[in-house]
């Protein structure tokens, strides 16, 4: 018989003394796998990173980082931004395509620049991690009659979006609005004119 014990907390279990075991150290950002088999495989402890630490990294990361350009990126963030994305990949070949990471997050996708396939692929992109979306466009709403980026900036922070996709005509726009305190939300740069585009980098 094979008996794991696990203890996120890291504290001292009562274990019966005729009980071998072994401590394994483990972190939030790993789960682990008990494989016991009556076959010829290996029976084991297994410990490997996991999408649920993914999205809980996301969740973790999303609240005070900007994404407005590859030059601000240490090598390190884009090859963990690389990693996620591969395991990420695996959600869409699920039947069901859609993980819990931002559960109870609004993203809006701020697009004052018209790019449908740009807007469509961070609106699936956010749904598939469970966060409500907010599709505003410039077309048909208060900016086409001259309404200022803060004052747009102003109103999605009383409507306590989370997350600020912008695709803007303006070289800087993106890192504008990220800079000033118009809103407290993440911002992601989908495009600023001929300045950045980090997410099609």
């Amino acid at each position: 018989q094979l008996a794991v014990v696990i203890d996120r907390g890291h504290r001292q279990l009562p274990i019966r003394p005729d009980v071998v075991g072994k401590e394994v150290a483990t972190s939030l950002r790993q789960s682990v796998l008990v494989r016991c088999s009556t076959g010829g495989d290996e029976d084991g402890v297994f410990v490997r990173d996991t999408l649920a630490s993914s999205a809980a990294n996301l969740r973790h990361d999303l609240e005070p980082k900007h994404l407005l350009d590859l030059q601000s990126l240490s090598a390190e963030e884009i090859i963990h931004l690389l990693d996620t994305a591969r395991e990420f990949k695996a959600v869409g070949q699920r039947s069901i395509k859609k993980v819990p990471a931002l559960r109870g997050k609004t993203v809006v996708n701020l697009f004052v620049e018209p790019s449908t396939r740009t807007r469509i692929s961070f609106e699936l992109a956010a749904l598939r991690l469970s966060a409500d979306v907010i599709n505003f466009s410039a077309k048909g709403s208060s900016i086409s009659k001259g309404e200022s980026l803060k004052d747009t900036a102003q109103t999605l922070q009383a409507m306590g979006a989370d997350a600020v996709v912008i695709r803007h005509g303006s070289s800087g726009a993106a890192k504008r609005l990220a800079d000033t305190q118009w809103i407290q939300a993440a911002v992601i740069n989908a495009g600023d004119g001929t300045h950045e585009h980090p997410t099609q980098a």
